[in-house]
């Protein structure tokens, strides 16, 4: 997924504006490119499609050393594997 400005003049076209940036990042598919602060949603999938497997894998090692019990858990929140 990446960052796609949407405009529209007015909120009559906010619907068709959001129907077509989420039918576009669906386009794209998930092994698109994107960073992960551009998604604007906190969907677990979309967190961990933002990064590669490796990487991921990192994130979750550092959140279950640091914040075992996810305190911070706010925007696209890396799940801990432990839980305290």
């Amino acid at each position: 997924m990446s960052a796609r400005p949407v405009s529209c003049p007015d909120a009559d076209g906010y619907g068709e504006a959001v129907e077509w940036a989420r039918s576009s990042a669906a386009a794209l598919g998930r092994d698109a490119a994107s960073y992960v602060n551009f998604t604007g949603e906190t969907n677990e999938d979309i967190v961990r499609a933002s990064y590669s497997t490796a990487t991921y894998a990192r994130l979750v090692a550092v959140k279950n050393t640091y914040d075992p019990t996810n305190l911070f858990d706010l925007n696209q929140n890396i799940q801990p594997t432990t839980r305290h």
